[in-house]
This record gives C-alpha cells, structure tokens and sequence, in this order.
C-alpha cells in the first residue's frame, strides 16, 4: 500500500465512502474494476482542487511551522526534520475540516 499514489489513495477512499459494508471484501474489488477508473476522475478533481490554498489552510500552515522552524545561526530559518510532513497534514487537515 506503500507504494500506490495519493491519486490512488483518493480513489480508493472515495469508493469505500460509497461502498463501505464492502470495504476489504471481494465486492470492493469488483466495485474497483468496474469504476476505478470513475473514481480516479474524482481523486484528480479533488486533488486538483487543493491546489490552490484556502485561508484555513494557509493559516494551518503558518501554525504548523512556527513550530517546526529554528535559526540555523547564519540568519536562514531552517525546517527541521519531518516537518514538511507535518505542515501538509496540518493543511490537509484545515481543508478536512470546512463545511461542505
């Protein structure tokens, strides 16, 4: 599960809100080869749709790395490690989280 891309774990999340008494079950495969490919449409559109930031979601961003960055003494600021992951998740997170 590694090694399958965001647009696949978009996929295959928004089948499994569609379908979720079939989620790990044989009927979630056939669900996968019959539209996979509709729901690959969707999981672009929405990624896509993240593109460009929300207000929430810069604001989570600038949370997440006031806290994540330090002077690296030369007068640069410095992420530290793991913090890229953290500001994404904070900014996925903010767009999770407006109403619909």
């Amino acid at each position: 599960m590694a090694t399958e891309s965001m647009i696949e774990r978009v996929a295959r999340s928004l089948l499994a809100a569609d379908y979720p008494d079939d989620v790990g079950g044989e009927m979630e495969h056939l669900w996968w080869d019959r539209h996979g490919h509709t729901y690959f449409r969707y999981a672009r559109a929405a990624i896509e749709a993240m593109r460009e930031p929300t207000d929430e979601m810069l604001a989570a961003v600038r949370a997440a790395a006031s806290d994540q960055i330090y002077s690296n003494g030369i007068g640069h600021a410095d992420l530290e490690d793991g913090a890229e992951a953290e500001i994404i998740t904070a900014m996925i997170g903010a767009a999770s989280k407006a109403a619909p």
